[in-house]
């Protein structure tokens, strides 16, 4: 009951870059469609599975012009009250 895993696909548009985050909860993704970028601490990765640990400072981009899609589970209610500027999913 004190556990909930929160299930969305996100949806990146061609050329976003999100802002460096730092936030409680895991986040679990799988790209669907697409290329994305992660910077995870000192480390970039382009994105096909990943897993980023509670806490960790974070920041997601798609580079391309293309959308990208990325099925996510999030181990704590990530969304709620949406996010702004037309955004989708959890970044």
């Amino acid at each position: 009951p004190d556990r909930t895993l929160e299930i969305l696909i996100a949806k990146f548009p061609p050329r976003y870059e999100h802002p460096l985050i730092t936030h409680p909860g895991e986040e679990f993704g799988y790209v669907l469609e697409g290329t994305l970028v992660l910077r995870l601490e000192n480390g970039v990765y382009t994105l096909g599975l990943f897993h980023i640990r509670s806490g960790r400072p974070h920041t997601i981009r798609n580079p391309s012009d293309r959308p990208a899609r990325v099925l996510c589970v999030l181990t704590r209610k990530f969304l709620e009250g949406g996010i702004g500027n037309g955004e989708t999913g959890s970044h």
